[in-house]
């Protein structure tokens, strides 16, 4: 007799409370299969591994389950029994495959197990930290139009000969097969129509499916899913069938999952699970992803925020609203948490409020209307604003080109509105653009999200909502021209005290170098050249590259370029035929090799022996720095003398213990490029004990420049 349904929901609910609330699901198998050197250009697609490189899959397990994945999901996700057939093989090999799948990612389970006690042992081990915890293993479904591979998962088009008949035929064998291979449940993913989810409701129980299952959509928009069907009816097929313990969207951007959340949760009350793209979609035509919008890890952590927040809409007194709970974090101390949930409370709660007084002035700020508070419960009760956030509609500028005037006014109502709020003596302390909403109708900007907001008056404190708002523009919304200039323009008329608080953003910003005194403002992209054999401590930088003015000196073409990240991300890449450096790198015409970037340490992830990935943010954008420890084990240094390899090893290891988050390190190293994107390959970390001798540096970068090229200083 099979499970009911609320026995599988009480398998992953008692999973999430052991998990601590949320449980963390694995990433992208096919992208680390690929990283490992496996070839996925078959129909198959991650299957084909399963044929091929079955360790590969096993090491892609291990990988996730030791950066923390809670649940891990098996290689099945294109596998299918009349996929297999096609190649040949007869139907019992084909069931045998499934079956590897799970058994591959149970093996995985257990050798990280294995790893736990031995590490737990050896308290002399310098490997990883790793934690005993339990582990799901999730037996992956795909879609119809995945077996079809011609990106019909991706639109939920199969055509008016596939029925709901002909999809419980093509799924019923493999269901029945994963269901008894020993998972732990059944991951039906990334299902692009209303019909295929009726399919696999009717097959959990017409096979009596003794195992729980979710199910997760793809959608569009954040209302549909991709064939165009709602949502809200996808998500209430899952929440009526009883073998359905969580709904959720998968393969999606995630500019769309909090409205998809939403969506699910007016019709559904079960958990919730949501693992997105990384913003790109699939052209079914030219059969290949269209390139992202360009969601860096500091937005994917900010979305991750609002989606673990706990938002509901509801009604109020008939009113269309959205109740906000401040909950309960189990990882503080509880007398702590008490104290900052009521504290964000009450923040959120004198935030909402759109009216300030500026000495006995009314000054006016939009924002939803606050209906109630329940400081038992910690909820807020608004106004639900009909609307997209200024994020979403500065992305689809992005893509879809400037439209100058509707920029212009939404850039005037965010500085005017940010005016009259410091005016007010109110700092946000959230300022991105998640945080504003076009209102439907008036098209007014509505703030939002008041949680870090609090009282001050000070210029420093309002010239630090600026940066925030600042940086958001910067790595967001590049592609829209230079927005910032247009807020602060606006903010200037608006605000009163504007003059304190700009020269405080001006003292702030990063010291930018600059030759051309002509210019009423520094050039926002100099660079600064360094000679390779100069000493760490000082670094005796020799020449400064300003494009207004100065070009590089050929001969210098292989130094040190110091450049800020937002320069840097802007690199022009060409292919190149050389193996050792595949690709130039390039900035209006000159070529570049090598550079220096300084700034704060925000992520760090740890292969020991292997390599260290840490991201360094200078307050312009985020570049990744890879710094390799794998010297006594490369191919590439065995041609080089044992001892020189061994002081190689030691100083990269002394470099990845010094490199912690939070401290301010100069990093120096190859400019190379991983999927597209720019990042340096370390070769020198210095990390700077002191953040004023940073100012000096730069002041002496300029100075050197300039009696480098005979060029004066600006009159003041």
């Amino acid at each position: 007799m099979g499970y009911s349904g609320a026995q599988s929901s009480s398998l992953l609910k008692d999973f999430l409370r052991k998990s601590g609330g949320v449980a963390i699901i694995d990433g992208g198998l096919a992208t680390e299969l690929e990283r490992h050197g496996a070839d996925l250009n078959d129909p198959l697609w991650s299957a084909k591994c399963l044929l091929t490189s079955p360790h590969l899959i096993r090491l892609v397990h291990l990988d996730y389950l030791e950066a923390g994945a809670d649940i891990i999901i098996t290689a099945s996700y294109q596998a299918t029994i009349q996929g297999f057939e096609a190649k040949g093989f007869s139907s019992e090999e084909s069931e045998g495959m499934l079956r590897r799948s799970v058994e591959i990612a149970c093996e995985a389970r257990d050798i990280y197990y294995e790893r736990c006690k031995a590490g737990a042992s050896d308290i002399n081990n310098d490997i990883r930290v790793l934690k005993q915890r339990p582990i799901l293993v999730a037996a992956s479904v795909g879609s119809y139009g995945a077996y079809l591979a011609d990106g019909s998962e991706y639109s939920g088009n199969y055509g008016d000969e596939v029925t709901l008949e002909t999809l419980k035929d093509f799924h019923r064998k493999r269901v029945q097969v994963v269901a008894e291979s020993g998972a732990d449940l059944i991951a039906f993913e990334t299902i692009p129509n209303k019909v295929e989810a009726q399919a696999y409701a009717m097959l959990l129980e017409e096979e009596n499916i003794k195992i729980p299952a979710w199910f997760s959509f793809n959608s569009k928009d954040g209302i549909n899913v991709v064939s165009g069907d709602s949502l809200l009816e996808c998500a209430s097929i899952a929440e009526s069938c009883g073998k359905v313990a969580a709904v959720g969207i998968n393969c999606t951007p995630p500019r769309f999952i909090h409205g998809s959340i939403l969506s699910v949760k007016k019709v559904s009350s079960k958990p919730i699970l949501i693992y997105p793209n990384s913003g790109e979609s699939y052209d079914a035509d030219l059969k290949e992803w269209v390139q992202n919008t360009g969601v860096s890890d500091e937005d994917f952590v900010s979305y991750v925020n609002k989606w673990c927040e706990r938002v509901f809409e509801s009604n109020f007194v008939g009113r269309r609203s959205i109740v906000k709970e401040r909950f309960s974090k189990k990882y503080r101390h509880p007398s702590l948490d008490s104290k900052l949930t009521l504290k964000r409370l009450n923040a959120s709660k004198f935030g909402a409020g759109s009216k300030m007084h500026d000495k006995g002035k009314a000054t006016w700020v939009s924002t939803p209307v606050l209906y109630a508070v329940d400081p038992l419960l910690h909820t807020l009760t608004f106004e639900y604003v009909e609307g997209h956030s200024v994020k979403d509609v500065f992305l689809e500028f992005g893509l879809h080109g400037v439209v100058e005037e509707r920029m212009d006014d939404i850039a005037t109502q965010i500085g005017d509105a940010i005016g009259k709020l410091h005016d007010g003596g109110l700092i946000h302390g959230d300022l991105t653009t998640s945080n504003m909403l076009i209102r439907n109708g008036t098209n007014q900007v509505v703030l939002i999200d008041f949680g870090l907001s609090f009282t001050s008056s000070l210029p420093e404190d309002k010239a630090v909502d600026l940066y925030v708002l600042e940086r958001a523009l910067l790595s967001m919304h590049s592609s829209c021209g230079n927005v910032m200039d247009r807020v602060l323009a606006a903010y200037r008329k608006s605000s009163k005290q504007w003059s304190s608080t700009m020269n405080k953003l001006a003292q702030g910003a990063t010291l930018l170098p600059y030759l051309n005194s002509s210019s009423d403002r520094p050039y926002r992209g100099g660079g600064v050249f360094s000679e390779p054999g100069a000493n760490r401590e000082t670094i005796n930088l020799t020449i400064i590259w300003n494009s207004k003015s100065l070009t590089m000196d050929l001969k210098f073409q292989h130094t040190y370029v110091k450049l800020l990240a937002f320069d840097l991300l802007s690199l022009a890449q060409t292919p190149s035929l050389s193996s050792s450096d595949p690709i130039f790198f390039s900035r209006l015409g000159k070529s570049l090799s090598r550079a220096e970037i300084l700034g704060i340490v925000t992520t760090r992830d740890h292969k020991p022996n292997k390599f260290l990935k840490f991201t360094i943010d200078d307050g312009t954008g985020c570049i990744s720095c890879i710094l390799w420890l794998n010297q006594l084990t490369s191919p590439y240094f065995s041609r080089r003398s044992p001892p020189d390899v061994r002081l190689i090893a030691d100083m990269a290891a002394h470099f990845a213990s010094e490199i912690k988050i939070g401290v301010v390190a100069r990093v120096r190293g190859r400019i190379s490029s991983y999927r597209g994107a720019v990042q340096i390959t370390v070769s020198d970390v210095v990390i700077e004990r002191d953040p004023n001798a940073e100012i000096f540096h730069w002041l002496n970068c300029i100075k050197l420049a300039r009696n480098c090229y005979g060029v004066a200083a600006p009159c003041k």
